[in-house]
Parts: structure tokens; C-alpha cells; sequence
């Protein structure tokens, strides 16, 4: 039932709910209007609850009697559906709200695993990307009060907002058919909660590792200059045997001293020499970043240039991450949040050979891959 769990989870994307029968507008500020037969009136808003601390059965059900009856009034019905196959080519049934008589024919709360951090609700209209005016009135009623038209690394189109509610709830539009369901777009809501961190961001802090030291293979002059910045001071695990090992591999780790943690973004370095694929690179812990948004916070960029790295900055709030190069462009500084736990890290290494931060997005060792491109969001993905 666990690996069955894990499977919903990373299907639930995209629901076969059937065809798509009836176009209906969107009126009026009536939120729960309902014609009294299991339809939706034209007045009402379609979209989900925008409620995130659901519960759910191990199974998947949504059983949070404020989201049953907010389906129920919305006149969506609970249904098991085939959302694909598992890795035998059996198929894989999701929970889901349905009815194919709306603009948002299917629903689907997703459940979320321990060490996830956002939490998802997909929806699933039968309007275009390019004309969608029910779906962003809706949006607009509940919050979202500027949809803007982005496009991905790969050009592709898709339309993204904040709420003006609540910054932690962001909404994603992109062009995704569902035949069995007759829609043409998904909408992905997300929420995300803020990161525990120890102080507000330092944007004056000269604080970065040296790659050029680094690269030096020089561990002595590595400590030396660790010892001279005055942030850090050497860690060592406990476990003898491991310790050796690093020492062996000279790979060394620091922690930040606790009289300095307020006047520094990291929290600890790693200087990885001997890395098991790609080149060598340093690897660090943040402590002073709360959300994706503040990645857009103008400190960082100064932070960035501060130490080195303000060539060719770049931010992507929608994936989490920020990068710059040196001045010879020959070394990047990346700095991404993970998407699963939340931690963030910043990795300094060579810069790849199309001196990108895309393609860097695809080299930098001992990290899951970040979303770059519309196929990287796609439900079908999910079901490869």
C-alpha cells in the first residue's frame, strides 16, 4: 500500500475523467452557488478549496469534511480513477472530484508525503491557455489579482500568479490536453511554507568559500584560508572511520562559528574534491533564506556581487533558484532551494561549456534536478 501511495503521488498530475459537455461562465460573486440538482450554477466559483492541511486516508481520499462539502456544493463527485500505470503496466487508480458538466471538470488533493514540503492541488478546465476568462475570473475572486504570461526555458507558454492573500500560495497555468477529460489546461496550485532560518538575510557579508584556493588542491592553504575569513571552523562527525575517509578523499567540512552566525548566509561548507562524477566543487548550507521569493530580493544579487559572482546574475523564483558568474565566466555560484525538503543550498564550481545557468542546472553534482523547461511540469512526464 506504501509503494502504491508513493505511485499516486507522483501521477496525480493528470486524471482520465471523461468528456467535457457544458461551457459555463462566471457571473457573479456567488462562491457556492448550486441549482439544486448536483450542477453548477453560472454564478458560482468552480475551483477547489484552496485549504491545504487536508487529511487523507493512506489510500488517498480526501476525508476533511470542509473539502467534501465544498466539493459537494460545487456539485463535483468522488471518484476512483485511472490516472496510468505502475512500473508492472498495471493500472493506477487516484482519488479525484468530478463532473464533466463544469469548467473545472476534475479535482484532485493531493496527498503529501513527510519529507515533502509543498503541499498541490490540481484542477483541470476545459478553456485554452490563450483564452481562458472563466478560469482567471475565478482566480481573480479568490485572490489571484495579477496572472502573468511567462514562458519557460524551452519558450514554451504558461501563466503564474501569487496570492494577494497569501504569498505562500502560488498558481500555475499550463496548456496540457486530457482527452478522457476533454480539458485543454491544468492548473497547479502550491503551497509552501516559509523555511525556518536563523537570522534575515546578510546581503553585506563577505562570507563565500574561495574557488581559486580551492582549485588549488592545496588543503593547507584551503584551512588557511578558512582560518583567515574567521566564519567557519573545521567539523568532524565523530565517526572516526567516516572522518578518515573524507580526510582521505580531502574533503573537508566546515561549520560556522556560533558567535559569527549572524553575520553570515551560510551555515556550513563542504569542499568536495574528489566528487563521484563531474568536477570538483564546493557545496554550502544557507540559513538566511526563507522563501523562493526572496531569491527576487534585490540583497541577493548584492550578496552575490559582494563575493564575486555578480556576471550575468539570474533568478527564477518559479524553480528556486539564483546564479551568477565570476568576471572570467569560467565559475558560477548557484544557489537553488531543494524541492522536496526545502533546504537550501549554494554550489560554486566550473561553469559548464555553454557558460548557462540552464545548463548548469543539469551538471551540478549531488542535487535532484530542478524544473527547467514545460515537459518538466507536464502530467505525462509524471507517467513515464
Amino acid at each position: 500500500m506504501r509503494k502504491l501511495t508513493v505511485i499516486l503521488m507522483s501521477l496525480l498530475l493528470v486524471v482520465g475523467l471523461g468528456s467535457c459537455k457544458k461551457d459555463n461562465g462566471v457571473k457573479g460573486p456567488n462562491n457556492n452557488g448550486n441549482n439544486g440538482n448536483g450542477t453548477a450554477t453560472t454564478e458560482q466559483n468552480e475551483l477547489p478549496l484552496l485549504k491545504f492541511d487536508f487529511k487523507t486516508k493512506s489510500s488517498g481520499e480526501v476525508i476533511s469534511k470542509d473539502i467534501i462539502d465544498h466539493e459537494a456544493k460545487i456539485g463535483r463527485e468522488a471518484t476512483k480513477l485511472t490516472v496510468g500505470t505502475d512500473d508492472k503496466g498495471n493500472p493506477v487508480e487516484a482519488p479525484a472530484f468530478v463532473n464533466t458538466d463544469l469548467t473545472i471538470a476534475g479535482v484532485v488533493y493531493m496527498p503529501k508525503l513527510k519529507e515533502q514540503r509543498s503541499v498541490n492541488i490540481y484542477a483541470f478546465a476545459n478553456e485554452k491557455l490563450g483564452s481562458c476568462p472563466k478560469t482567471i475570473a475565478m482566480l481573480k475572486e479568490v485572490g489571484f489579482d495579477k496572472i502573468e504570461d511567462k514562458q519557460f526555458s524551452d519558450k514554451t507558454p504558461y501563466k503564474y500568479g501569487v496570492s494577494s492573500k497569501d504569498d505562500k500560495i502560488s498558481v500555475l497555468i499550463m496548456e496540457e490536453t486530457n482527452e478522457e477529460l476533454g480539458t485543454s489546461i491544468s492548473i497547479r496550485f502550491e503551497y509552501k511554507p516559509d523555511l525556518e532560518v536563523k537570522h534575515p538575510f546578510v546581503s553585506t557579508a563577505k562570507d563565500f568559500p574561495d574557488y581559486e584556493t580551492f582549485m588549488t588542491k592545496d588543503v593547507d592553504k584551503i584551512k588557511a584560508f578558512e582560518e583567515k575569513l574567521g566564519f567557519r571552523e573545521p567539523y568532524k562527525s565523530g565517526d572516526a572511520a567516516k572522518d578518515a575517509a573524507r580526510e582521505q578523499r580531502k574533503e573537508l567540512w566546515y561549520i560556522t562559528k556560533e558567535a559569527q552566525l549572524p553575520n553570515t548566509n551560510f551555515l556550513a561548507v563542504v569542499y568536495i574534491s574528489t566528487p563521484t562524477k563531474g568536477k570538483p566543487f564546493i557545496k554550502t548550507i544557507l540559513c538566511s533564506i526563507k522563501n523562493e521569493k526572496e531569491l527576487a530580493d534585490p540583497k541577493v544579487k548584492e550578496w552575490f556581487t559582494a563575493n564575486g559572482y555578480g556576471e550575468k546574475f539570474e533568478v527564477s523564483t518559479l524553480n528556486g533558484y539564483a546564479a551568477g558568474f565570476d568576471k572570467t565566466g569560467k565559475t558560477i555560484a548557484f544557489l537553488y532551494i531543494d524541492k522536496e525538503n526545502g533546504t537550501v543550498f549554494l554550489e560554486i564550481g566550473a561553469a559548464p561549456e555553454k557558460n548557462s545557468v540552464a545548463s548548469q542546472l543539469r551538471l551540478l553534482n549531488d542535487r535532484k534536478e530542478l524544473p527547467l523547461s514545460a515537459s518538466d511540469f507536464s502530467a505525462k512526464k509524471q507517467l513515464q
